[in-house]
């Protein structure tokens, strides 16, 4: 009889937990801070291909506040033409960045990559928390490059990744 009550509880906790992600997820997707995505985006390269390479207007169009609640750090560069984004919460960790690549020569715009870099894996695999903050952050650079340009192409390909032990 105790066992039935322990792996109710623990049902209990597990069906609080998910209702509690969907119900931060809903929510920030209604603010146009989160975008369904497939788990794999987090191990793709995203282009963007923009008209403008002033890249202090870049930094400056991502929202620092909606990076702020979700504990992920800005960091950039303007020299370097790169901001590195890190995510310190208590089950996940991953660090990413943005970076301009190149100016395309046959129509003339500017080429920037975002790309997850690093990141902890769980028992599991990556962990939802990374995901989650990983998918927040890229919806809010989509959103600045569009709110710039709104003719940017935004490109997706797989990453190459290397592992050490």
């Amino acid at each position: 009889m105790d066992w039935i009550i322990a792996l109710l509880f623990v049902a209990g906790v597990f069906i609080l937990i998910w209702y509690l992600k969907r119900r931060k997820a809903t929510e920030l997707g209604t603010k146009g801070r989160y975008v369904e995505r497939d788990n794999g985006f987090f191990k793709q390269g995203h282009f963007f291909f923009t008209k403008t390479d002033d890249f202090t207007a870049i930094a400056g169009a991502i929202d620092r506040a909606d990076l702020l609640e979700e504990k992920i750090s800005f960091e950039p560069n303007i020299e370097q033409r790169q901001i590195v984004f890190h995510n310190k919460i208590s089950f996940g960790t991953f660090g990413a960045r943005l970076r301009f690549l190149r100016q395309r020569k046959e129509d003339g715009l500017y080429m920037y990559l975002f790309q997850v870099e690093t990141w902890r894996n769980g028992q599991y695999g990556i962990t939802r928390q990374d995901l989650f903050g990983a998918n927040v952050l890229l919806t809010l650079i989509e959103k600045a490059f569009l709110g710039i340009d709104s003719e940017t192409e935004i490109q997706r390909a797989a990453a190459e990744y290397k592992s050490k032990f």
